[in-house]
């Protein structure tokens, strides 16, 4: 079975890309109620700080899980290492000892770590010495509570090494890269700081702009505030949908979710799951997935099943642990489809959007429609004001602006550094609301 756990790591640092816009959108609406409910702009600024801290927190603890599962599996490792005869350091470890199996040694300690919604959760610390030819090396892989203590004192600290181990067929894994968590932990930490920043001035914003009832959610509602007034809830399989909703993923968005049997192990046993389907906009005819049909990436010729034409993702929905993305690239089986309320149906849309568009004509007729939504709601600011002024942005402004950084507006490809600029406005919105 392929390991999948680097790939984990760039995902988990894909979602906390979304992180900010999420948990702005879930402040914006918190602000819009409270204020609506007679409550002082401090105690709604609280609150919609609350909110930023519980959406920071899910993605927080996802990682800090994901660390400790993968440190409680170096610890097995290293304890079978320890328990078996005749078992060299370097069978499992691709290192030279300068001298014998003594020559190194591993430290692991449980830490209690304080999440930003205050919720507490223990996590599994470790590092490991070795006598290299050139002295002494700590691989400490993990960042759970800033550095951690070397085994031996005459140990260097190497906070960014990685632990590699070796593989059953003789080449190196690299299982524990403490770089790639310590930049998650270190980005998310940066978002967490800016979206609670931004919360001041958003609520300056509306209640210098705004009566108690002036404005409701659903007029200042942009992509992600839609699909989060329809959830629920704010649980972590929640926010995998309104992470792939805001990459540019076909969702549905109408909490809708499928039982589907796959071989999810690749051990090649075909097992049932529950939770949700994303994909790339139209890999199902359509955009329609049906219940009782088996669908494949690639034609094989038997027209009972269905061919999907790109990648589809199915996230589980787990009772007692984190939910965990399955890339469906073999043949599944959507069991059943469920509409909001549990109910049995027969299918469900995806719905799709051009956020991560890399077609410049298409980007061009986005930001049109960008500009004619942000005019309109100046519009509604203006006649709520009973006074002039306005956003200042125009197609010659944003035209220029594409220009400045090298993109032309007229055909060739986009980079994916021009979807800033559609944050960009999203941002100014939210803000002038």
């Amino acid at each position: 079975m392929q390991d999948h756990r680097r790939q984990t790591v760039k995902e988990k640092i894909s979602y906390i890309e979304q992180t900010q816009g999420i948990a702005l959108a879930h402040a914006k609406i918190e602000i819009i109620e409270c204020m609506n409910n007679g409550n002082s702009q401090s105690q709604c600024e609280d609150q919609a700080r609350q909110e930023v801290d519980s959406v920071f927190s899910t993605v927080q603890k996802s990682l800090y899980t994901s660390q400790n599962r993968q440190m409680q599996h170096w610890q097995m490792m290293d304890q079978k290492f320890t328990q078996t005869d005749n078992l060299k350091f370097e069978t499992i470890y691709p290192y030279s000892l300068d001298g014998g199996e003594d020559d190194y040694q591993t430290k692991f300690e449980l830490r209690t770590v304080t999440l930003y919604n205050g919720e507490q959760m223990e996590v599994l610390t470790g590092s490991m010495t070795y006598h290299a030819p050139d002295g002494y090396e700590t691989i400490a892989p993990y960042h759970y509570t800033g550095n951690l203590e070397a085994p031996v004192d005459e140990s260097i600290y190497d906070s960014d090494n990685f632990l590699n181990v070796v593989a059953p067929d003789g080449s190196t894994a690299i299982p524990l890269d403490g770089g790639s968590f310590k930049t998650a932990l270190t980005t998310l930490e940066d978002k967490h700081s800016s979206a609670n920043s931004a919360v001041g001035s958003m609520a300056d914003s509306i209640y210098s702009n705004y009566e108690p009832g002036e404005v409701s959610v659903s007029d200042a509602a942009g992509p992600l505030e839609v699909m989060l007034t329809s959830s629920g809830n704010n649980d972590s399989l929640t926010y995998r949908l309104l992470s792939a909703q805001s990459a540019g993923y076909a969702v549905n968005d109408a909490g809708k979710t499928v039982d589907v049997k796959a071989d999810f192990n690749g051990d090649g046993s075909m097992t049932t799951k529950s939770g949700v389907i994303y994909a790339n906009d139209d890999a199902f005819p359509n955009n329609e997935v049906k219940t009782g049909t088996t669908y494949v990436q690639s034609d094989d010729g038997d027209s009972s099943t269905v061919q999907v034409s790109d990648s589809v993702t199915f996230v589980s929905n787990p009772e007692d642990s984190e939910p965990e993305d399955y890339p469906l690239d073999g043949e599944f089986t959507v069991v059943q489809v469920y509409d909001d309320e549990g109910n049995e149906v027969d299918s469900m849309t995806l719905t799709g959007n051009d956020f991560a568009t890399t077609d410049t004509s298409n980007l061009n007729s986005q930001i049109s429609e960008l500009i004619n939504k942000m005019e309109a709601l100046e519009d509604k600011y203006e006649a709520n004001q009973s006074s002039g002024g306005g956003s200042g942005i125009s197609q010659d402004a944003i035209k220029s602006f594409l220009q400045n950084l090298g993109i032309g507006v007229a055909g060739g490809l986009m980079i994916v550094a021009v979807i800033v600029v559609m944050i960009l406005f999203a941002y100014i919105k939210i803000l002038r609301i």
